[in-house]
């Protein structure tokens, strides 16, 4: 595989954002002159658009795949465009993929196009695969880092730091918008015809604090029997798990 790591002037965001890029190369890749199917791999609170691919297997799994890999850089935005701050739910979901490609040779079809993410990126992969159900084949989310910034109560925002934070993304009443409302969009997903749903491969550790949350939207997720394949092993919040994870999701849509 190559990995290009590199960066661009973002016209959404207002400045230079960084990239890092996983295209197959002659070691092994079945398909060398594209289009090529696309992975964008979102990373989590804390990580940087690099952190896939010096704490995983990625590169090895895309390779296996015969499947890009875009790893963008979105700070602790939630993947959101935030109250009082940056827009990077338009800068992922609009500028980086017409940006990638232009520079990239990566298919335009949706059934070759994934989202996955961990933690806050595993909220991103679902919320972008919900808001945009014609354009991702499948959707992974690892951990995700659902429900927190809506509950007040929550121990991680009774953190002032975590706190002051949720308030510049989401504002100071912490609102749930609809584009964040996680089971009110699969509610509205389920009423589209099935050829038109996304399919979702969700996992979380027994072990992680995020448990009881992901357990709690993916039963909503199965309320209006929405596509899902959920899994759940022994495993705490960190990279042995996300690791397995990916590769659990790239067997599971690509085979």
């Amino acid at each position: 595989m190559a990995y290009f790591k590199g960066e661009f002037y973002s016209k959404e965001l207002g400045l230079d954002t960084g990239v890092g890029v996983i295209i197959p190369d002659s070691r092994g890749a079945k398909n060398l002159s594209g289009p090529y199917r696309v992975l964008y791999l979102l990373h989590g609170r804390g990580d940087a658009n690099g952190s896939w691919a010096r704490l995983t297997s990625i590169e090895r799994y895309a390779l296996e795949h015969d499947i890009a890999v875009v790893m963008p850089e979105v700070q602790h935005s939630f993947y959101c465009d935030m109250k009082y701050g940056m827009n990077y739910f338009s800068y992922v979901s609009k500028e980086l993929p017409a940006r990638m490609h232009n520079m990239f040779r990566l298919s335009t079809k949706r059934q070759d196009a994934f989202v996955m993410g961990l933690s806050m990126g595993g909220f991103g992969a679902l919320k972008l695969g919900l808001n945009f159900p014609g354009r991702y084949a499948g959707v992974g989310a690892f951990s995700s880092a659902v429900g927190v910034f809506a509950d007040k109560s929550d121990k991680f925002l009774q953190n002032k730091h975590n706190y002051n934070e949720h308030v510049a993304i989401f504002g100071p009443e912490l609102e749930v918008t609809e584009v964040d409302d996680l089971a009110a969009l699969a509610g509205k997903m389920s009423l589209l015809p099935k050829e038109k749903q996304t399919k979702f491969f969700v996992t979380c550790g027994l072990q992680d604090g995020l448990l009881a949350n992901n357990r709690k939207l993916m039963d909503e997720f199965k309320k209006v029997n929405l596509d899902l394949e959920y899994r759940e092993w022994e495993g705490i919040h960190g990279w042995d798990f996300w690791d397995e994870s990916v590769k659990q999701a790239l067997d599971y849509f690509l085979g």
